[in-house]
């Protein structure tokens, strides 16, 4: 059992932290109440958790520095044994915060680069597209019905020729007619390419180019507005973390 002992002296400073003196002097002899004082109370208001036993009967003769109390501090002792492992529990609370907090800090900044790529990624298929991807495309196109417009040329020339050749023998041959015949089919169909040719180019321009054009703008809004919203969310998450801290 842990106790201290209270000498005269600081027994007057026990009473005076409760209010005014109750007791009229503290010296070799003996201890009185004020007049018209029907008690003394050893308990200073405030300090319920500090017990005075042993206390010496009022009246009693005393000499300076005797003992007239003890002071059980147990109770108050482990308050603040209670306090100190409070304390500690907070201080891991705060390290585990400040951990967190770091954690935070890289999975925001991986999180940001991430969107930040993807937008930056996308920007140069766009600027790619456009300096570039776009005039081949529509090169190509043109070559489509180009190609098609010189075959069927090829065809007409050679059914020109023929023709011409086939006249000034003044002998028709059957397999003239029939070299003749399949020529003017093959001149039919290469008609029919390049029209085919022509509508093919016109919808890639009209549509597939005009439209990819369209979605890499629309993606690179979007990869804008994704990367907007990861810094707002990094920005929130970590303020999060440091009202917690």
């Amino acid at each position: 059992m842990k106790h201290t002992s209270l000498t005269a002296t600081g027994l007057l400073a026990a009473l005076l932290m409760g209010g005014a003196a109750l007791a009229d002097s503290i010296a070799p002899g003996i201890l009185l109440p004020k007049k018209n004082t029907k008690s003394i109370s050893f308990a200073p208001k405030g300090s319920s958790d500090i017990f005075l036993i042993g206390i010496m009967p009022q009246g009693s003769s005393v000499k300076k520095g005797d003992s007239v109390a003890q002071a059980d501090f147990r109770t108050l002792d482990k308050s603040i044994e209670d306090y100190e492992r409070a304390i500690k529990s907070k201080n891991l609370e705060v390290l585990k915060l400040r951990y967190a907090l770091d954690q935070q800090k890289e999975r925001s900044a991986m999180s940001l680069q991430k969107f930040q790529t993807a937008l930056t990624r996308t920007e140069e298929d766009q600027k790619d597209f456009l300096e570039k991807r776009k005039a081949r495309m529509l090169a190509e196109e043109e070559e489509r019905v180009n190609k098609a417009l010189r075959y069927m040329s090829y065809k007409q020339e050679e059914l020109n020729q023929l023709t011409k050749m086939y006249k000034d023998d003044q002998v028709a041959e059957e397999t003239e007619e029939i070299i003749l015949k399949r020529l003017k089919n093959e001149l039919g169909e290469s008609e029919f390419a390049v029209q085919g040719a022509k509508l093919v180019a016109e919808l890639a321009k009209l549509r597939n180019i005009h439209r990819l054009g369209e979605d890499f703008a629309t993606a690179v809004k979007e990869k804008q507005t994704d990367l907007a919203e990861a810094r707002k969310q990094a920005e929130f998450d970590l303020e999060q973390k440091k009202i917690a801290l």
